[in-house]
């Protein structure tokens, strides 16, 4: 027993002259038990990322710097009366480095913030946005003290950049935007710092012409966006010094025409062999001289829409792929030429003035084997003529008909939709059409919109074989459909349904659209309660009672005491009425004989004199006084 006491007492002075330290612990002969272990693994993981934790929490964030010194330069200006910093320091969500963003103050007081920034930091900006701010001349010493990939001045009256601002950057910048200024003509001298400039935004300024030089010094842009700016003059090969422009934004200027070829060359577009992307919408061309697109080999995307074309000859495009001429004064296909558009897969003529499709008005598109879409809503067509969509039936998957004057899906009993074998997608909405026959909705169709027509009627068999995912019948005149008329809208295929705002009579009987409505309710997108008595049960079959024949007889027995009661009523009533009536007074001049019995003899003799045989009475009448005898018989 003391030999043990011995033991633990030694144990306990190794461990207290032992500290713990990781020098000491191995020179210790303490045999540690699991749970030592344990806290020594915990110690020793503990001390060594302490230290990183505490660098981690104590060094602060480059945003942080950037704030610190943006407060700094709002304490030097408190005078100028404005109590916090223009500039905020963000972090990219693509992860791509950080950004400044300036506003809302005087242009001053941004750069003196923006000078602010530490030095050694500058390449951590990936871009700087500054907008709505006083900025009517942008000096030179405006990125002096950083260096964004990306810079952004917008809404700023900017009409003036100082040469020289962008030398600073001249090897980094690749995006510059200057939206919604007053800038009037574009500087190529200015330009020619930005050695690797790829986007230029000039959209929403004052500029009014292109020159031949204006964009000399841009070699390696690929997006140039000149939108929304007053320029009605281009002159001739005013791109040709932009090789890998890949999109050019002209929309919404005042360009009246593309000019012709000089010397076998496109003029206004000459150079832009690279181009895959124009837009010349919202312009007032009038018209496009022959081949003006040609030397484009590589256009995808061509958007002459809302301008006021009214004929158009287009050739050789043989990569493009779209083409918008949507609100323009186009009134027949015959007046546009599409020639050679292998590639082409969408085209849009909406909001025109066309009236009628013949045919042959598509046959030029027959060289479109990749034609998919085609719109014309919006028009005045009245009129299709069954062979009108023949050239393109191969291929076309989407037609957009809606808001037009048609009244039938068919011509002469010849539906104008059958050529279309591949179509799947049909929008008719807004127009007239009052019938839906047989046979004019190709079969492999999946998508119809007949909503907002005056449909009163459509055939048991209309949907046969097709194979519908969506549908749209309503706000029509529908006020009935034949039994099993959606028998092929299968639960497979089926997603919406609409056939709501409709002029729906429920017969007795006949209410199968309503139970048909309820097991589909899941794909019926109509507002509640817009299907009129097809959203609930209008009426309800009695069942046959086995005392049917009883119920007869008791109807007529009750009409029969009915019957009675009124006479009873009839009696009654006429009785009052006599009982109102003055009795009748005896005729003059003839006597009647009274007449009477015993007891009514007896009622006019005085009690008091029962007992005597014979008696007089005397009676006073008028005065007078009479005897009246009685004789016994």
């Amino acid at each position: 027993m003391d030999e043990r006491r011995e033991r633990e007492r030694e144990r306990s002075k190794l461990a207290n002259d032992c500290k713990l330290s990781i020098g000491v612990v191995n020179n210790c002969r303490i045999i540690p038990s699991p749970l030592n272990e344990s806290m020594i693994f915990i110690l020793l993981l503990f001390s060594l990322l302490l230290p990183l934790s505490l660098s981690a929490v104590t060094e602060p964030s480059v945003c942080d710097q950037f704030e610190k010194e943006f407060k700094r330069i709002v304490d030097q200006h408190k005078d100028s009366g404005f109590p916090n910093s223009p500039c905020r320091c963000f972090d990219s969500e693509k992860g791509d480095g950080l950004w400044i963003g300036c506003t809302g103050k005087s242009m001053p007081l941004v750069f003196d913030s923006l000078k602010a920034m530490p030095e050694d930091k500058h390449t951590d900006v990936n871009k700087l946005h500054v907008w709505d701010s006083s900025a009517n001349i942008v000096p030179k010493e405006f990125l002096q003290s950083f260096h964004p990939s990306s810079l952004i001045i917008e809404r700023s009256g900017v009409s003036l950049i100082r040469q020289g601002t962008f030398l600073p950057v001249a090897f980094r910048l690749r995006t510059l935007a200057l939206p919604v200024n007053q800038m009037k003509e574009i500087d190529p001298v200015l330009f020619s710092e930005l050695q690797r400039l790829e986007k230029l935004d000039l959209s929403r300024n004052k500029l009014s012409a292109l020159t031949q030089y204006s964009l000399s010094t841009m070699k390696d842009v690929t997006e140039l966006n000149l939108g929304d700016n007053v320029i009605s003059s281009i002159e001739d090969s005013s791109f040709v010094f932009l090789p890998k422009l890949r999109k050019l934004i002209l929309g919404g200027n005042k360009i009246a025409s593309i000019t012709k070829r000089v010397y076998l060359l496109p003029a206004t577009f000459k150079g832009l062999s690279n181009l895959e992307e124009l837009d010349l919408s919202r312009n007032e061309i009038r018209s496009i001289d022959l081949d003006a697109f040609s030397d484009m080999k590589q256009l995808k995307w061509l958007d002459l829409g809302t301008n006021r074309l009214s004929a158009l000859e287009l050739r050789g495009l043989t990569s493009l792929q779209r083409l918008l001429l949507n609100n323009n004064s186009i009134d027949a296909l015959k007046k546009i030429s599409l020639r050679d558009l292998p590639a082409l897969n969408t085209l849009s003529l909406d909001r025109n003035m066309l009236t009628t499709l013949k045919e042959n008005d598509f046959f030029e598109l027959s060289t479109s084997p990749l034609l998919t879409n085609l719109a014309i809503a919006a028009n005045n067509i009245s009129y299709i003529s069954p062979g009108a969509f023949e050239p393109i039936g191969s291929s076309l998957k989407v037609l957009s008909l809606q808001n037009n004057e048609l009244k039938s899906l068919s011509l002469n009993g010849r539906p104008w939709m059958a050529p279309l074998r591949k179509l799947e997608r049909v929008l008719l909405s807004g127009n007239s059409i009052n019938m839906l026959k047989d046979n004019e909705l190709p079969y492999s169709l999946k998508h119809l919109a007949l909503d907002h027509n005056k449909l009163q009627k459509i055939d048991v068999a209309a949907f046969e074989a097709l194979r519908l995912s969506h549908l749209y019948l309503n706000n029509n005149h529908l006020h009935h459909l034949p039994k099993g008329t959606f028998d092929p809208l299968t639960n497979d295929t089926l997603q919406v349904i609409d056939i709501s705002f409709n002029d729906w009579q429920c017969l007795c009987g006949e209410e199968w659209l309503g139970d048909w409505l309820r097991e589909n309710s899941d794909k019926d997108i109509a507002i509640p309660r817009k299907n009129g008595c097809l959203s609930s049960k209008s009426c309800e079959v009695p069942e046959a009672k086995d005392d049917e024949e009883h119920s007869a007889w008791i109807t007529c027995i009750a009409g029969i005491l009915a019957a009675v009661s009124v006479l009873i009523l009839l009696v009654i009533a006429w009785l009052f009425m006599e009982e109102g009536k003055p009795p009748r007074s005896l005729p003059p001049n003839k006597a009647y004989k009274a007449r009477g019995v015993d007891s009514d003899r007896l009622r006019l003799i005085n009690a008091e004199h029962a007992s005597a045989t014979a008696g007089d009475e005397l009676v006073k009448r008028n005065g007078s006084t009479r005897k009246v005898r009685f004789d016994e018989k």
